[in-house]
């Protein structure tokens, strides 16, 4: 299968097989934690991050990054905060490496620019991989297993939601 990407870089045409590339196979479900500016300023114990959760299957992928706050080591997520980001991705190889193309496709409380184009920017990213673990722009992902009714809300829109618009 030939797929085509069009985004902030030159087009590619690049063979995509659902096995991987070159043997390589990250198909699975991942979460890491990616650090946000502190939402709550006043509360200095506590520290926010985007729990972002990636499904990847063959060469294509779903991340979805949820607002969580620690406090005393206690974890809680928030409903009023906002920060809610879902992408659309897709893996492909150049020269040997592998990328995350992503497209953010929803969001609550996110401003875009007045005249700026709404979920069209394709943002590509260099996937670091060992096993049962990936690194996307600094955020480091561990394989586990994610709720039957997330994954199948994130399956779903890995079928329904294109990676270009």
């Amino acid at each position: 299968m030939w797929v085509t990407i069009v985004g902030l870089y030159a087009v590619s045409l690049l063979p995509v097989t659902t096995q991987g590339y070159a043997g390589l196979d990250i198909s699975g479900d991942y979460v890491g934690l990616e650090r946000m500016a502190n939402l709550t300023p006043e509360d200095k114990d506590t520290q926010w991050f985007h729990e972002n959760t990636l499904v990847v299957r063959g060469n294509q992928a779903i991340l979805d990054m949820v607002p969580v706050e620690f406090r005393h080591g206690k974890k809680a997520y928030s409903a009023s905060e906002g920060g809610f980001i879902t992408y659309r991705g897709s893996l492909l190889v150049r020269n040997g490496r592998v990328f995350m193309a992503l497209r953010m496709f929803e969001s609550d409380y996110i401003e875009f620019a007045e005249g700026e184009a709404k979920y069209k920017e394709i943002k590509e990213y260099l996937v670091k991989h060992s096993p049962g673990r990936i690194e996307i722009d600094g955020v480091q992902y561990r394989r586990t297993a994610v709720s039957k009714p997330e994954r199948n809300h994130l399956l779903e829109l890995l079928g329904r939601v294109p990676l270009n618009p």
